[in-house]
């Protein structure tokens, strides 16, 4: 069988379990929406229609990159990224219909967020290294680059992009441990996720996320400013925004409505899909994302084309997509970062240590001398003493 044909084969059987999935899923929804009339169900359902519109696109960007894994070094992180629309629609429809389960699906869908943001440092940082002639002397051409007022300015593109990645990567750990922090608070009652109310953790919660995430998309626009020539061919600003948009609506945008609705601008007499504060800011956040992703998928078929990776065709596509899905990279990076971390540390520690030591020994000499010239000095005395007393025996 030529390669067309299975292609045209597994083309064909994605669009048929996709249509068997949708004819069991959406009898089910319309069953749901007509049993329970509320205004919730009807704002569940709606999501379920973009979601539903959303997941073909996305996957077709997967699978596409999948059978043409002709650059794993960079599609590998492309598949993450473009997982992240499926992700977040997914996740978003379903805690809308289910609100309890919005602790363990969001904590996920939060850590994918900054995961995703760190995959698309490392496709930049990829593309640099494999396929920009004599990077490895461009980097170091880079001298005295200027990044932050307050801060000295970076020696060369080396230690740009060694700042970069550790400030991208960090995202990744906060989120991590902030959504332990908000599973945790959220056993003891104390999370009150929605609620800008500093007697909760969430308030608190998103401060240091707010934070940590501009940290992470600073350096993501100082990377590029600093290598802008060398990445031209790549166009990575429309992926960027692409990114960006998505990371908006599941940040910024949870914190607008919270803001609106803290001040009395959004209330649940304008929308009756919810009938609780804390059920308008969570539930309007899941509904606008469930309709926002499927814009999102658009774009990131744009934003991430395959056209220039269709140099060859791999049929073991799922393999493509285990391989996108090993993330033994992260850790290497985390490892590798923590040592070099700890080793500064330690250096300075041991620095430190050093120069205490060296302050030690000079206040030790430094107080020998004394010792030795006060003895110089008591002895002198003495000496004087005897003469004085040797010349006044000799008078007698």
């Amino acid at each position: 069988m030529s390669i067309d044909k299975i292609k045209k084969f597994l083309a064909f059987l994605s669009c048929v379990s996709y249509a068997i999935i949708v004819l069991i899923v959406l009898p089910l929804c319309i069953y749901e929406k007509n049993r329970d009339h509320s205004s919730k169900v009807e704002a569940w359902f709606i999501g379920g229609i973009f979601v539903m519109a959303t997941l073909p696109v996305s996957m077709y960007g997967i699978i596409k990159h999948a059978l043409h894994y002709s650059k794993p070094h960079l599609q590998k992180y492309i598949i993450r990224i473009l997982f992240m629309v499926p992700i977040y629609a997914l996740n978003s429809w379903i805690v809308l219909k289910f609100p309890q389960t919005s602790i363990y699906l969001d904590t996920i869908r939060e850590c994918y967020e900054a995961f995703s943001i760190y995959n698309f440092m490392m496709y930049l940082i990829n593309f640099l290294k494999h396929e920009v002639p004599d990077f490895e002397i461009i980097k170091y051409s880079k001298k005295n680059i200027k990044w932050l007022c307050c801060l000295p300015p970076c020696e060369n593109g080396v230690s740009v992009l060694d700042k970069c990645k550790f400030g991208v990567l960090q995202y990744t750990l906060i989120r991590v441990i902030t959504s332990f922090i908000a599973y945790v608070s959220e056993i003891f009652k104390v999370y009150n996720e929605g609620e800008i109310d500093f007697r909760f953790s969430w308030s608190y919660v998103a401060i240091a996320n707010n934070f940590s995430q501009m940290i992470a998309m600073f350096c993501l626009i100082l990377f590029y400013t600093v290598f802008r020539s060398e990445l031209s061919p790549l166009k990575p600003i429309r992926q960027y925004l692409c990114i960006k948009f998505v990371v908006f609506v599941t940040f910024w945008q949870s914190i607008l409505i919270a803001i609106l609705t803290k001040f009395g601008i959004i209330s649940t007499n304008q929308w009756p899909y919810f009938p609780t504060i804390i059920d308008t800011v969570n539930g309007l956040q899941d509904f606008l994302i469930c309709v926002e992703m499927f814009i999102a998928s658009i774009a990131h078929i744009i934003a991430f084309p395959v056209t220039p990776y269709l140099i060859d065709e791999r049929l073991n596509w799922l393999s493509n997509i285990a391989n996108a899905a090993n993330v033994s990279d992260l850790s290497y990076e985390v490892k590798s970062h923590y040592d070099h971390f700890y080793g500064k540390v330690k250096s300075a520690l041991r620095k430190g240590r050093s120069c205490e030591t060296v302050a030690n020994s000079i206040e030790e000499a430094n107080e020998y001398t004394r010792l030795v010239v006060d003895s110089q000095e008591t002895y002198g005395i003495q000496s004087q003493i005897e003469i004085e007393s040797e010349d006044l025996i000799v008078e007698i």
